[in-house]
């Protein structure tokens, strides 16, 4: 079970109106996932989150994604790729910490 704080919860949500109702579940999915592998997150952390798992989600035909490089654009493909490096990282970082 995740415990997410009020501002942490009313980002998760703004995030989510940009989804279609349809595909808030996966949404939903991947933001759990990737907060799990963190194990602890704080404001910043959820954001980040939430803008990587709207991802693919929301229906455009360049996504912005809103990390270290913020005014970089990347085409879809670049974002996935990006999305699945952070995800092998953190949880590489996990493991190392763990171990």
């Amino acid at each position: 079970m995740l415990s997410l704080s009020d501002r942490q919860l009313q980002t998760i949500m703004d995030a989510a109106r940009a989804i279609g109702p349809d595909r808030r579940d996966v949404y939903l999915q991947r933001i759990e996932a990737m907060l799990r592998l963190r194990r602890r997150f704080d404001d910043r952390d959820v954001t980040e989150i939430a803008a990587l798992a709207t991802c693919g989600l929301v229906h455009q035909h360049i996504d912005r994604l809103c990390l270290a490089n913020r005014d970089e654009l990347m085409t879809s493909d670049h974002v996935r790729r990006r999305y699945l490096d952070l995800i092998l990282t953190r949880r590489d970082a996990v493991l190392s910490a763990a171990g």
